[in-house]
């Protein structure tokens, strides 16, 4: 959390409970809970005010790292998740693979009377790996339903290069060999 969002949620806390806050006590406190991220802090304050009674004492810090454990229980999905990174030579450790297509209602536009294409990109998680874990949510709607391999990839017709970079053809007097 940012030192002014814990100073302006102190304010609060403060003025609900009718005491003040020093700026030595602010440096404190910083090292006691800066870890809580801001969404939390912000719930964390309405429901203390919600809970206490005006001229209450300030909570310790314990108190708050309480609230915030309770808050992560309540925000399963907010909890930071730590995953050690593979070796994959699929992904090359990324958890993710580029992909391009060409969207099928899209068939493109024209450019000086030129048909030209319209290709996308996206970032699918890799199969062999655990990476993607790193990069896509694991729980909820917005987890990936399918992990991709480079031959599942080609094999459902997108591109793992980009078609907008130009390769000129080999000639076979070009190979050193």
């Amino acid at each position: 959390m940012h030192l002014g969002n814990l100073s302006e949620g102190l304010k609060k806390l403060a003025n609900w409970c009718h005491k003040t806050v020093g700026p030595e006590q602010l440096e404190i406190w910083y090292e006691r809970i800066g870890h809580i991220p801001n969404e939390a802090w912000k719930d964390i304050i309405k429901k203390i005010i919600d809970r206490t009674k005006p001229n209450s004492p300030l909570p310790s810090p314990e108190e708050i790292r309480s609230a915030y454990s309770l808050w992560l229980q309540d925000h399963p999905l907010k909890k930071a998740i730590e995953f050690e990174r593979q070796d994959c030579d699929e992904c090359d450790g990324d958890g993710c693979i580029t992909a391009w297509y060409e969207d099928e209602d899209i068939k493109g536009f024209f450019l000086d009377d030129e048909p030209r294409q319209i290709w996308y990109k996206k970032y699918l998680p890799c199969a062999k790996c655990d990476n993607w874990k790193r990069q896509f949510p694991v729980h909820g709607a917005l987890a990936p339903k399918k992990r991709w391999t480079k031959d599942e990839i080609v094999e459902a017709g997108m591109y793992l290069q980009s078609p907008y970079v130009y390769r000129a053809p080999i000639k076979e007097e070009d190979i050193p060999f």
